[in-house]
């Protein structure tokens, strides 16, 4: 026994070794792609990391520079920000796995018997040992709200399912087709446009902004009645992002306006000179609000598109989203002159996750003059300048990411 647990030590830490130096190689390569975090989790209180105490800790809403995969459990990358260092990052399966072992603890699964028919008042839901998370139905597309989790405190606090947003590059080829196999008609990857040379798994990896739900259904409450509970629509714990958030400015009124387009320019070019080498400044016509995942996702809906009086279609829109992202990959700076984006909402819901960054004219007597200075042709549009202004001011300060007032510029 002493000479078996002896061997077993020695494996676990030649294991152990081989981990550290995996980590260790990870530091000198680029990154393969970038999440944002919609959970938290805490690395600190997670005792099957590969290596103890190399685990991650993160908060929702933090960004994660991903260089490789490690195992079907763990990623290696880095949080985003100053001085953040290599470590180990669980997988979108991992704090799935953790996630339904949490409710599971919270609501300890019952067998289910004839005695709970359909009808009865008792949740089907529960039948599959998930606590009610099979109970409520999911909102429609358009709305796409994300429901809050209450998963107990420890390692994940309410941490959602990854559906189908990891990369398939990520995964064992056994496990990608069979993810392939199981996309259901909502969560289908869109055709992409462009991409000429980026192969199967780079597209795979890319159609981060078409992020459905695989399809996974309950046992019914019955062994002999066949009954499903109702869909339930949850929030991936990550989103894939651009490797270098994209900078969009805003403000201080509409684009296509002298006063507006003015001050943008003026800052293009400071940023062009400042960040020399560094930077790629691109202009971008399509309508990127169209980029929203309810309306990717959905793209059989055509009264969603019909409706739209913009001059974008889908497919020149994903081209564009497919550009940004191809642009980021080089971690250069990337600023983006949308026509069409004038308010922080617009991009809300995108998986671009751009920087906002809002030229601000507080006053509206100053913004008035600069308007009228400008001769009669912008004359025409004072009101509707001034409205969008209006707008802008009113929004909470932080839906931006930089706010420039008078003082600064």
């Amino acid at each position: 026994d002493v000479s078996l647990d002896e061997d077993r030590e020695g494996a676990r830490r030649e294991v152990e070794s081989q981990a550290q130096q995996q980590l260790e190689r990870a530091k000198h390569k680029p990154v393969a792609f970038a999440v944002r975090t919609n959970v938290s989790y805490c690395g600190a209180l997670d005792e099957e990391c590969p290596v103890q105490g190399a685990a991650i800790n993160f908060e929702a809403k933090d960004f994660l520079h991903i260089k490789e995969k490690y195992s079907n459990d763990w990623w290696i990358g880095r949080l985003v920000k100053e001085g953040g260092d290599i470590a180990f990052i669980p997988s979108p399966q991992r704090l799935e796995a953790m996630r339904l072992k949490q409710e599971q603890k919270a609501s300890p699964r019952t067998p289910p018997t004839l005695a709970h028919p359909p009808s009865s008042p008792r949740r089907a839901g529960n039948a599959s040992g998930l606590g009610d998370s099979g109970n409520r139905r999911s909102p429609p597309p358009s709305l796409g709200k994300g429901r809050s989790w209450s998963g107990g405190g420890g390692v994940l606090a309410g941490c959602p399912p990854l559906r189908c947003h990891q990369p398939l590059s990520l995964l064992s080829s056994a496990q990608a087709k069979q993810k392939q196999k199981q996309v259901s008609p909502r969560g289908r990857a869109v055709p992409q446009a462009g991409g000429d040379g980026e192969g199967a798994a780079g597209r795979a990896e890319r159609s981060h902004f078409c992020g459905g739900v695989w399809g996974g259904r309950g046992p019914p409450s019955a062994p002999d009645v066949p009954v499903s509970p109702p869909q339930t629509q949850h929030i991936p714990p990550y989103d894939v992002v651009p490797s270098m958030r994209p900078v969009v400015l805003v403000g201080p009124s509409l684009k296509g306006y002298e006063v507006t387009d003015m001050m943008q320019k003026a800052l293009f070019d400071f940023l062009k000179h400042r960040f020399d080498g560094r930077i790629s400044i691109t202009h971008i016509t399509a309508d990127l609000s169209l980029a929203k995942r309810s309306i990717l996702n959905n793209l059989g809906k055509q009264a969603i598109l019909e409706r739209s009086t913009t001059r974008s279609s889908i497919a020149e829109v994903q081209s564009e989203i497919e550009r940004i992202f191809e642009l980021a990959k080089s971690l250069q700076l990337v600023v983006l002159d949308a026509d069409t984006i004038n308010h922080p909402a617009q991009l809300a819901k995108t998986s671009l996750a751009p920087i906002i960054v809002y030229v601000k004219v507080s006053s509206p007597k100053v913004l008035q003059r600069l308007i009228k200075s400008r001769g009669k042709s912008q004359v025409k549009h004072l009101n509707v300048q001034m409205m969008a202004a209006d707008k802008l001011v009113q929004c909470p300060p932080e839906l931006f990411d930089v706010i420039l007032d008078e003082n600064q510029l």
